[in-house]
């Protein structure tokens, strides 16, 4: 899990190293777009690997964010998915205050197409 994990910070470093000055906040967007794209599919896998990649660059979604993650993963009863998102929380929980939040995207159809178009 962990592999898949730092293979998925790479990628996304990669994604977003050409994407302009500010990468951090290219960072924040790109998660959000995975994790957004992940909840649709309700991919317990995919969920855990976004929220854990999102961690080791210390970057964590909205609460609310998190709590629906959190029960989606719960649903599944993929205990090694639940303590990835607990890993996730606890962090977040440690960093305090300073802890740096993206935003998934409203997605509102399950196909996985934007809302705003």
């Amino acid at each position: 899990m962990l592999h898949c994990i730092r293979a998925s910070v790479r990628q996304i470093q990669r994604e977003t190293g050409n994407a302009g000055t500010d990468t951090a906040s290219e960072i924040e967007r790109r998660l959000g777009c995975l994790l957004g794209q992940a909840m649709v599919t309700r991919s317990p896998f995919d969920i855990a690997v976004l929220l854990g990649s999102g961690a080791e660059l210390m970057m964590f979604p909205d609460a609310a964010t998190l709590e629906t993650c959190a029960a989606t993963v719960d649903a599944a009863g993929q205990r090694a998915m639940r303590c990835v998102v607990w890993a996730v929380r606890h962090r977040c929980c440690k960093v305090g205050q300073e802890v740096r939040r993206f935003a998934v995207a409203a997605r509102l159809d399950a196909g996985g197409g934007s809302a705003a178009r």
